[in-house]
């Protein structure tokens, strides 16, 4: 098993307000994070070596990922999509977009590790061929 690009002393610094007891499950969370970008981004590891990518923006991305995972109000349903309050007249509304708490890449995260060369661009068209 490869190492995680961060520990649970990066997280902290990212989110100082990690309950102490959900630790553990940041801990797996950190892996979890290094494997999904390992599989996204294969020669992650070889750009960092050469100096392509900052270790820190990788480390950067895995904090996010477990924070965006793990940080979630303690008042919302668990299948929740969209809440609204109203109270006279005032109203409040949210979108939740990860109410179960899943790991994954942001459009952001995709950006800060995505190789120069491929600048956004996914695919190119070809005319006349």
């Amino acid at each position: 098993m490869a190492s995680p690009f961060a520990n649970l002393a990066d997280l902290r610094k990212h989110w100082p307000a990690l309950p102490a007891e959900d630790e553990t499950e940041a801990e797996q969370k950190l892996i979890e994070a290094a494997l999904m970008i390992r599989q996204q981004f294969k020669d992650i590891d070889s750009r960092i070596a050469r100096g392509d990518i900052d270790a820190d923006v990788v480390k950067l991305v895995a904090c996010r990922m477990v924070r965006r995972a793990m940080d979630l109000p303690e008042d919302v349903p668990e299948n929740a999509g969209q809440l609204s309050f109203a109270a006279g007249g005032f109203s409040q509304s949210m979108t939740l977009r990860n109410t179960d708490g899943s790991l994954y890449l942001g459009k952001q995260d995709m950006k800060l590790l995505a190789p120069d060369d491929e600048s956004g661009q996914f695919f190119n068209l070809m005319p006349g061929r």
